[in-house]
């Protein structure tokens, strides 16, 4: 653990990926505009006025989600045991990082102070469960990482169960928000264009 070693907690540390995956994906829309926004590949007028008359199956739109959600736990989890630990929790962090940062770029370049508010609407409320739920898998990929590959100490059985309680508890809640909630609140923001 290198950075820690530097000084750097291990919270503020895990961000640095996602700043600079942000900051990544921010200058990639920037270079490309022209040929991503051309064809419309992130966001178009077409797929705006497209999502105002789609309805949405939420019991479908739950188990979509959740597939998607477990795959990263449980990627996150069978890699943190193994030396790739590390460096497939700074990749998935960096790519989320990349995500978001291209998705507000594009959106803003195509539709101004609108198109950010169409983002920040298209991951409500359910960032607010998602967030705290990968800061965890992050602790948790980086406690059994150190344990496994590192020092070699143990840990607490117990406290790892907790954890991933704690954990699917968060990403069930999630994926439940994210399902039957946020397709209200995309509505109401689209509404707007």
């Amino acid at each position: 653990m290198q950075i820690r070693n530097r000084g750097f907690h291990p919270a503020f540390a895990g961000w640095i990926p996602f700043l600079s995956g942000f900051l990544l994906g921010l200058f990639f829309v920037i270079l490309f505009s022209r040929q991503l926004l051309s064809k419309q590949i992130f966001w178009g007028l077409d797929t705006v006025s497209d999502l105002r008359y789609l309805t949405v199956k939420k019991e479908s739109l739950f188990f979509y989600v959740l597939g998607i959600r477990w795959r990263v736990v449980l990627l996150m989890i069978f890699f943190s045991v193994t030396i790739l630990g590390k460096l497939v929790r700074v990749a998935c962090t960096a790519w989320y990082g990349f995500c978001f940062g291209s998705m507000l770029m594009a959106a803003s370049i195509y539709f101004h102070g609108k198109g950010i508010l169409l983002v920040l609407a298209g991951i409500f409320p359910q960032i607010l469960l998602y967030l705290p739920a990968y800061m965890l898998l992050c602790h948790i990929n980086r406690e059994l990482y150190t344990c496994a590959c590192e020092t070699g100490t143990g840990i607490s059985a117990r406290a790892v169960g907790s954890q991933l309680f704690i954990l699917a508890m968060l990403v069930m809640g999630g994926c439940l928000v994210e399902s039957y909630i946020n397709p209200a609140v995309v509505t109401k923001v689209i509404k707007l264009f």
